[in-house]
């Protein structure tokens, strides 16, 4: 039997609320799983963003190499958003580096759009449309006669939560029915499937986790008891000399402020904002020296790369000694609100260094860090959003005790291709 390898993503799993599940029985199998494999907490890349967490993951490169930051981005020489898509991935996916196999790829988030794959792909978040997330052309007529979709509808969360975790369901299910017919077809050397349902939920519902007491309790624990289903499905199903490598892409936890850390630097003298009614980027004046992109990802505005740019070369120590002085002294009633701050290359390496942000942030727990220019004030409530990214406690898990030589004792997001590369 050839080695075939099956990875499988849950978007936004933390290792440590996969340990109580399993623990708890929420999840027996992967309780059982534990026993025959792995099981490591994973770091996830900074920023803890998903765009760049999976790139690193399909890849196996840093975002120094990569080239991916974010979900959005500045069109160069100007300060109007774009959004990168996976056209602008500098590094090969694992599928290009072995075009002779044959792959299929489920779900796959910041794939969009689809590659010419050997093979089949659909996708993940963020996609505008199913037609140019999917190939080959028959692959898509498949999807949409079994009325695939990428992604609930999380504007259902604010008619109400019941309605939002039957669309979400919704898509599981019609998810599960197409990888697992495409599992069976027996048709592929590599399978991915990432379930994205889990990062949706942590997202809108994650109060409900810590409160027995809450209604929907018991709607977060049922979709994680239908991916323990899957996992189940998958092992069942799977060859006993498949490699089987299970990953998140970030863990999760409550949010307890958001912090709008493009405020900060305007009190503190750092930005400057032109007043044209509209509070954005390209409102963004002549003086500002520094500007945050979400999440967390500090630019210095520099002379020739952005309109009015002042900061030059020579400057760019010495203000960076002086914005790690601010986000420092940054407390919310009493409490630090940044744990550590990196300048890029301390984190990144590779050609796209240049692009990469000036110093990346990392908060202490609950300190949603947010990009937006359109507030005007340090700390607000969270919303709808009471769940937030946390890049400290994404999971690995790698099946086969025989295979625990290859995953390193303290893991990163891109070290799970050349894991994968080990064991084959």
């Amino acid at each position: 039997m050839k080695k075939r390898v099956i990875r499988v993503g849950i978007d936004g799993a933390s290792f440590t609320r996969l340990q109580t599940m399993a623990d708890e029985g929420v999840m027996p199998f992967l309780g059982r799983l534990r026993q025959a494999g792995t099981l490591r907490r994973l770091m996830a890349s900074i920023p803890d963003n998903s765009a760049v967490s999976w790139s690193s993951i399909m890849t196996g490169k840093n975002p120094g190499e990569h080239g991916i930051f974010g979900f959005t981005d500045l069109i160069p020489g100007t300060y109007t958003m774009r959004f990168p898509n996976f056209r602008n991935l500098k590094a090969a996916p694992f599928w290009r580096l072995e075009p002779e196999k044959r792959h299929v790829v489920i779900n796959l988030p910041f794939s969009y759009p689809a590659d010419g794959i050997s093979g089949r792909m659909v996708s993940g978040f963020i996609s505008p449309n199913l037609e140019n997330a999917a190939s080959p052309p028959e692959f898509l007529e498949y999807l949409k006669a079994r009325h695939y979709r990428i992604d609930a509808d999380t504007r259902k969360i604010y008619q109400s939560r019941a309605l939002f975790y039957e669309d979400l369901m919704a898509v599981h299910e019609i998810r599960c029915r197409v990888y697992r017919e495409q599992f069976s077809s027996g048709d592929w050397d590599t399978f991915m499937i990432v379930f994205t349902g889990s990062d949706r939920i942590g997202h809108y519902l994650l109060d409900a986790w810590e409160d027995p007491g809450d209604p929907d309790h018991e709607r977060f624990l049922e979709y994680f008891r239908a991916v323990d289903r899957e996992l189940a499905w998958i092992m069942e199903h799977a060859g006993a000399d498949d490699i089987v490598v299970m990953m998140s892409d970030h863990g999760m936890e409550r949010v307890k402020k958001e912090v709008n850390l493009n405020y900060l630097l305007e009190t503190g003298g750092f930005l400057s904002l032109a007043d044209t009614g509209k509070r954005g980027y390209t409102a963004i004046a002549d003086g500002t020296k520094a500007f945050v992109l979400e999440p967390s990802r500090v630019h210095l505005n520099y002379t020739g790369r952005y309109p009015g740019g002042t900061v030059t070369a020579g400057d760019r120590q010495a203000l960076l000694e002086e914005l790690k002085a601010l986000f420092r002294g940054l407390t919310c009633e009493g409490e630090p609100v940044i744990r550590e701050m990196f300048p890029r290359e301390e984190l990144y390496s590779g050609p796209a260094l240049e692009e990469a942000p000036d110093l990346l942030l990392v908060p202490h727990t609950g300190y949603s860090l947010r990009g937006t220019l359109a507030r005007d004030e340090l700390f607000t409530e969270p919303d709808t959003l009471v769940g937030m990214h946390r890049g400290d406690d994404a999971f690995l898990y790698v099946h086969g005790r025989e295979h625990a030589g290859a995953v390193p004792e303290h893991p990163r997001v891109e070290d799970i291709q050349s894991i994968v590369e080990k064991i084959l």
